[in-house]
């Protein structure tokens, strides 16, 4: 199958963005290709950096998912937890350097939407 890919550009410069991901509870063959922009310029992701989504889910939990990144984008496989509940969740991308430094983009939002045949999801 081939999984289908929500791209969004995110703006380290800013606090929040109107950029979201809507998916289905339960949909866990999707990923989310995120670029990084310093005040509407390419960001430039250095080969000792890593990522982390974090969230904070409408279900009262919190995410801290490990991202890939791939060239000068970061990619988040959706994953079972980050579609377990129905509701908006504010999201940010944390990217950390070798140095300690740490980089958090603009707030965005992944939106869950139910079903219509509940088979367990």
């Amino acid at each position: 199958m081939i999984e289908p890919c929500a791209r969004i550009t995110l703006d380290v410069q800013q606090t929040s963005t109107a950029a979201f991901v809507a998916v289905k509870k339960g949909d866990i063959g999707r990923k989310i290709i995120i670029t990084l922009a310093d005040g509407g310029f390419p960001y430039e992701i250095t080969a000792d950096c890593y990522a982390v989504l974090t969230a904070d889910k409408p279900d009262g939990n919190s995410l801290f998912n490990h991202c890939e990144i791939e060239g000068n984008t970061i990619v988040y496989e959706i994953t079972e937890q980050t579609v377990s509940a129905v509701g908006r969740m504010m999201c940010e991308v944390k990217l950390y350097g070798a140095d300690d430094a740490v980089i958090t983009s603009a707030l965005f939002r992944i939106i869950v939407s139910g079903t219509v045949y509940k088979d367990g999801n």
